[in-house]
């Protein structure tokens, strides 16, 4: 069975310029961290959106037993959007970057994805996310 899970930024409860730093649905597990950067991954209502900014990681990961089949991004068409400057993406292949709906396709068996922001200015948005996942089948012939 195909399962689904992920969330509207506008709809986390979350105040303007609040910190986000993780959210679980489900069996995915979305977080995010300022690492080296100067500012923390952050909700604003301008834009309704989760800002990333330099040096910033949001990861999608999955429970143990599952596994990510893709990921479905709606982000900003302008210079806030995903873009193949602001925002390198590990474990996964993308289409439809710089336009509005990114969409990512993990290494197969991959159970985390990550997108990092490489710049030292700037940011990318987050407005919805959802992902596609499946439970892993037991190679096991245990009885």
């Amino acid at each position: 069975d195909t399962l689904t899970a992920g969330f509207v930024a506008k709809n986390l409860g979350l105040a303007n310029a609040a910190v986000f730093s993780s959210k679980t649905v489900d069996q995915i597990t979305f977080t995010a961290a300022k690492n080296s950067g100067s500012t923390n991954p952050a909700f604003y209502t301008s834009g309704n959106a989760l800002r990333l900014y330099g040096a910033n990681t949001f990861t999608v990961s999955c429970a143990a037993g599952y596994k990510i089949v893709s990921i479905a991004i709606t982000t900003e068409t302008g210079s806030n959007g995903i873009k193949s400057d602001n925002c390198n993406i590990t474990n996964a292949t993308a289409t439809g970057v710089g336009t509005a709906s990114v969409l990512l396709t993990p290494v197969d068996g991959t159970a985390a994805v990550v997108l990092t922001n490489p710049k030292t200015s700037g940011n990318f948005r987050i407005i919805e996310i959802s992902v596609t996942y499946v439970r892993v089948e037991s190679s096991s012939n245990e009885r």
